[in-house]
């Protein structure tokens, strides 16, 4: 199903003062660079010390973690030494930014995000230093994600039902005044295809516990394109997914929710 049939409705664009948002990671997937796996990034480091200062290196394997278990201890100490993936890490001196690369892919996340403008600001360095030191042909995926958890106890809508906060088509079950009270875990996958760049979101929403054990709301929004991408268009491509979350996430809620998180309207550079 296309967006443009469905007719999500514009809104403006807010910042929220009691914002949701957990986690927003972007990443650009690339065809292997071997050369990144092999040497230690200076130049790419040198780029972005002053933004990023902190660097730690990881080392991930291919092989599946359920086959690696079910191998005797020496086969599998042999194997991480002969599959390794290294991850670089640039955070910044707050962590709240952190960078990630390796021979396939290059990561933004933050757990600080407020506006759109900001993560673009963070992503530029990094990205330009990936084309310019490593020059990948082009991008074979391009991904922005978004995950919030909704918690009523933040918003002061503890005895406000989730079907007085969620829209009833995605509220579902919990919208039954027979069951609703009784429901401890509910959840569901969406996967729907986008107007532009032939790209799809994958929506996952549900029930979920939080630190606390209080009883929240998940949103996760994932986009993404996998058609081949020039290296100067990813920026158009995220500028578009980051609009459709706006509209995605406002066709989740209601007006209710909405004002109890304490929107502002502010110009085109928001969220």
């Amino acid at each position: 199903m296309h967006l443009a049939n469905m007719s999500l409705p514009d809104v403006p664009r807010v910042l929220y003062a009691k914002a949701p948002l957990e986690q927003v990671i972007c990443q650009l997937r690339f065809p292997t660079i071997l050369k990144i796996n092999l040497e230690t990034p200076v130049d790419f480091q040198e780029r972005l010390r002053k933004q990023y200062p902190l660097f730690e290196q990881k080392s991930e394997v291919t092989i599946p973690q359920q086959l690696l278990q079910q191998l005797p201890p020496t086969i599998t100490e042999t194997l991480l030494k002969i599959d390794p993936i290294n991850v670089y890490i640039f955070s910044s001196s707050d962590k709240n930014w952190m960078i990630s690369l390796t021979r396939d892919f290059l990561s933004i996340q933050t757990s600080k995000y407020e506006r759109w403008e900001d993560l673009k600001k963070h992503l530029e360095e990094p990205l330009k230093a990936l084309i310019d030191i490593y020059n990948p042909v082009f991008f074979v995926r391009v991904g922005l994600r978004y995950q919030d958890i909704i918690r009523r106890s933040k918003l002061g809508q503890e005895k406000s039902p989730w079907s007085k906060l969620l829209q009833p088509y995605i509220a579902g079950a919990l919208d039954s005044k027979l069951v609703a009270n009784s429901i401890q875990e509910i959840g569901q996958q969406l996967i729907i295809q986008l107007d532009e760049f032939s790209a799809k979101v994958r929506i996952q929403h549900g029930l979920v516990q939080d630190e606390k054990g209080e009883t929240c709301y998940l949103i996760d929004n994932d986009f993404f394109s996998e058609n081949q991408t020039e290296v100067n268009n990813a920026t158009a491509i995220l500028d578009y997914f980051n609009q459709q979350n706006r509209l995605f996430f406002r066709w989740f809620i209601t007006e209710q929710l909405h004002k109890a998180m304490g929107p502002k309207t502010i110009g085109d550079d928001a969220v």
